[in-house]
């Protein structure tokens, strides 16, 4: 279980580009990262297990924006695009993040 205080900065953390796993956002996403730390840290520095954690927050988060997608947008502009497109997209991204992770 990830701890609470991870998973509410975990959502900082991957909120910037959510579908970008290029090296060039990756940077990007350090650099924030790395200052959101460095900040945070002013009031209260994160343990171990809780950066450990933060790292799990990206596939979780990834899921909760493709449900929040569907749920919001299909209403508005239809639902043709929540296709097995749609899906392997998605599908293909969680692969990519898979391999990056380990």
């Amino acid at each position: 279980m990830l701890p609470d205080r991870a998973l509410d900065i975990g959502v900082y953390h991957v909120s910037y580009d959510w579908m970008d796993l290029s090296e060039k956002t990756l940077r990007k996403k350090k650099r924030f990262w790395e200052a959101f730390l460095e900040g945070y840290a002013t009031g209260r520095s994160l343990s171990e297990n809780e950066l450990k954690a933060n790292r799990l927050c990206l596939p979780l988060r990834h899921f909760e924006l493709m449900g929040a997608t569907i749920r919001y947008w299909a209403p508005q502009i239809g639902s043709d695009w929540i296709n097995d497109e749609y899906f392997d997209r998605h599908l293909a991204w969680f692969r990519e993040w898979s391999h990056q992770y380990r």
